[in-house]
């Protein structure tokens, strides 16, 4: 989902006496003319077009297949999967690009994405690892639940950033089965 958004508040307090008591005064008896002030608040939303997104939406990612022996010890983790997210055409007069990660964190560990499968195709005691960076284990490189991280689009007006994912078990004893996750990527821009 792609939420983009500036917004706009137009505050008018315009004074409608001297215009009401010169137009109706004729009309009525000096007793009915009232001056008065009304002070009224205009709200609006003035939306920016998008960045766009290099391959489109949605972004499918399949990773490379791990081996059920691989996936036995606590924190054992599959070969990774690099990819990227290129955003490019984004409008002029944005600088930055925030994106807020969101998805279901996993039982064992809240920095892993959970296996939205069940039933008894689907892994269990695994799930998804995404990070920023070669290092999956830099806690400050990590992409899970809640995660905001900003970027600066730069001169040309497009954002990369380049991302790997792997399969994880934080506390081993993985099953063999398919793992599947969904992350949704919320970018506002600024």
């Amino acid at each position: 989902m792609i939420r983009r958004m500036a917004r706009l508040s137009l505050i008018f307090a315009p004074v409608l006496a001297v215009a009401f008591s010169t137009s109706v005064s004729r009309a009525l008896p000096s007793r009915l003319v009232v001056e008065d002030e009304a002070k009224l608040t205009f709200t609006a939303t003035v939306f920016a077009e998008p960045c766009k997104i290099e391959g489109g939406t949605p972004v499918k990612l399949t990773l490379p297949l791990a081996r059920q022996s691989q996936m036995q010890q606590a924190n054992s983790r599959s070969p990774a999967q690099a990819f990227t997210l290129n955003l490019f055409d984004c409008p002029l007069g944005m600088s930055k690009v925030k994106m807020a990660i969101q998805g279901s964190p996993h039982a064992d560990d809240a920095k892993v994405f959970a296996n939205m499968l069940s039933g008894d195709k689907a892994a269990k005691n695994v799930g998804i690892r995404i990070w920023s960076g070669a290092d999956p284990s830099n806690e400050a490189a990590r992409w899970y639940n809640g995660v905001v991280r900003t970027f600066d689009m730069g001169t040309q007006q497009r954002v990369k950033v380049d991302l790997n994912a792997d399969m994880f078990t934080s506390k081993g004893n993985a099953t063999a089965g398919d793992v599947q996750t969904r992350v949704t990527v919320t970018m506002t821009y600024e």
